[in-house]
Order: C-alpha cells, then sequence, then structure tokens
C-alpha cells in the first residue's frame, strides 16, 4: 500500500522575494551605508578609523547582545544605563580599597568584577522576577531600576567621580594583542570580548535548548507554556544574563505547565524537544515553532484517548466473550 504525502503549496515569488527584503534588510542597509562612506568619506578605508569605529562600537555591541536576549522574548528593559553606572561605581570601590583592604591589586580586580557583574546579575533577576511574578508590562518593571539605580550610584559614590589610574584594571578597555612593530597597535582587549559575547550569543540562539526557549516564548508565550516551556525561568535567567553580557546554556527544572504525565509516566515535555523528520530524513525546522509543538501535543493527546476507547471496548468484548462460555457450560 502506497502513503501518498501531502505536498506543500508553492508560495508566490512577490511574497518570497519580500520576505527576502524584509530578512537582509538591516544588512542590505549596512553595506549601503559602507559604501556610502567609502565614496565620499576622506580616509575612512584607513586602519586608524576601523580602529576608532570598533573601540567606539564594542561596549554598545557588548550591550545589545543582552538587549538582543531580552527583545527575543518579547521584552524590553530600560534600566541598562542605571545598572552599568551600579557595576562602574561598586568595581573602582573594592579595587581602591575603600571598604576592605584586599592586598594584591591583582586579586581585588579580580574581585571587583566578578562583584560588579553578580551585583548586575542580581538586579536582572530582580526585573525578571518583578515582571514574571507580578505580570508586569516589561517596559514598566524595568522604569523602576531606571530611576532608582541612577540614585544608588550616586550614593555610592557620593555624587563624585572616582578617578584613579590602574593598568591593571584599565587594561580591559585599553589593552590591546597581536601588535605589529610601526605597522598596527594591535586589537583592542574590548573588541575580542565582544566577538566572543557575539559569537556564543548567535550560538546559544540557534543550537541550544535554552536558545529555542527564548524564540519560542518570543514567537508564542501561551503555546510555548503549553508545549512546556518553562517561561517564568527563562525569563529571569534572560534578564540575569541580561545584566552579566554572558551568554550561557542552561538546562531549566521541570515546567509546571504542560507536563503532565499519562498511564506510562511519560511526560508530555518531549514534544516541545523532538524534530520530526521530513519524507527524506531531515529534520524538518517547522517543528520547531511553537504553534507546531501545540498541534503536534492536540493530536498526541486526541490519539491517546482514542487508544483509551479502543482499549475499553476490546476489554468490555472479552469480557461478554468470557461471560458467554460460562454460561455455555
Amino acid at each position: 500500500m502506497t502513503q501518498v504525502q501531502a505536498e506543500t503549496p508553492a508560495r508566490p515569488k512577490q511574497i518570497v522575494t519580500l520576505a527576502a527584503l524584509l530578512r537582509f534588510s538591516t544588512l542590505a542597509a549596512l553595506i549601503a551605508l559602507v559604501v556610502f562612506n567609502m565614496l565620499f568619506t576622506r580616509h575612512f578605508l584607513s586602519m586608524q578609523t576601523l580602529d576608532v569605529n570598533l573601540t567606539q562600537v564594542a561596549a554598545i555591541v557588548i550591550v545589545g547582545v543582552g538587549m538582543t536576549l531580552v527583545i527575543a522574548t518579547g521584552g524590553i528593559d530600560l534600566s541598562v544605563g542605571s545598572l552599568m553606572a551600579i557595576s562602574g561605581a561598586i568595581a573602582p570601590i573594592i579595587f581602591l580599597n575603600k571598604v576592605v583592604n584586599l592586598g594584591d591589586v591583582h586579586f581585588a580586580v579580580a574581585v571587583s568584577m566578578v562583584v560588579a557583574i553578580l551585583l548586575g546579575g542580581a538586579f536582572g533577576w530582580f526585573n525578571g522576577w518583578l515582571i514574571t511574578r507580578f505580570r508586569i508590562q516589561p517596559i514598566i518593571g524595568t522604569l523602576v531600576l531606571f530611576i532608582a539605580g541612577r540614585g544608588i550610584a550616586q550614593v555610592m559614590t557620593n555624587g563624585s567621580l572616582q578617578p584613579f589610574k590602574l593598568d591593571a584594571f584599565q587594561w580591559i578597555g585599553l589593552g590591546r594583542v597581536f601588535a605589529i612593530q610601526d605597522v598596527y597597535r594591535g586589537v583592542p582587549i574590548q573588541v575580542i570580548i565582544m566577538i566572543i559575547l557575539v559569537a556564543a550569543a548567535a550560538w546559544a540562539l540557534k543550537r541550544s535548548l535554552f536558545g529555542r526557549q527564548i524564540l519560542a516564548i518570543g514567537g508564542n508565550e501561551r503555546a510555548a507554556r503549553l508545549s512546556g516551556v518553562p517561561v517564568a525561568q527563562v525569563k529571569r535567567w534572560v534578564y540575569c544574563i541580561h545584566r552579566d553580557q554572558f551568554v550561557q546554556r542552561r538546562q531549566p527544572g521541570r515546567p509546571r505547565h504542560g507536563a503532565r504525565r499519562d498511564r506510562r509516566g511519560r511526560g508530555r515535555r518531549h514534544l516541545a524537544q523532538r524534530r520530526p523528520r521530513d519524507g527524506r530524513g531531515h529534520a524538518d525546522r517547522r517543528a520547531d515553532h511553537p504553534a507546531r509543538a501545540l498541534h503536534d501535543a492536540r493530536q498526541w493527546r486526541a490519539r491517546r484517548r482514542r487508544q483509551a476507547r479502543q482499549g475499553g471496548a476490546h476489554h468490555r468484548r472479552g469480557l461478554a466473550a468470557r461471560a458467554g462460555e460460562s454460561l455455555t457450560r
């Protein structure tokens, strides 16, 4: 018996062209901007111009990596600048030994970096908790620390600047590697950090379970929750990572929704993680969409109900047959 497979109807060329333009519009705008400056801006192609542009844009890109994850979940964060001020104020307080004398300067710099990152992550987790626990809109929930963060930073520094000259700490922003004598001063350290974070974020969004959960929540939060994605946990960690500017893969705990178990003890969470195969044995990318996962979950529940009805009818027929045999005896 041959099985007829339904073919996907072809999309009109106009729709395909429009989708391609929308997908690559940002890249096309960047290329057009570069070409314009090459033609009309003097010394644009010089190494010095490239070095200055990379140095100035590195901090913005590092912040944008975390903001990308937040926006991918359908949220927004207004308190980025305020919490950067808090982290930037706490680090000099620690390595200048204003709180406690840590002795070795390198150890003090390491402690200041760790404390600044953890403090930013704690504030970010608070934003995520506030948004998920009380169902507050992200633009309103992050407005709290947007206003309070500046005040906290001013209180920590008594409203004054903290001048310092410490090569061990300034190396992160001013240090360079891969220098060529009399030719090139080297690649700034902050540019290398920027490249590593961008690559890690791109890999996490495309290859990790955590990244797929982020995209599922941003696509359809209700469908993601019904598919077994721990929406609240993922959102809190996204806001926390956004503060730390560090992307990591994390396996969340058991979901509260969509994880009921059947008689055999198998959970429904695997429906959100499996990737069905098409007729040629390749992974079907359409299964990554949360709406497809919700459709699979509904089909699975309907199939289980049919099996239960069929099993009950078969059991009743067996009882009737055995009762008839006993009567004939």
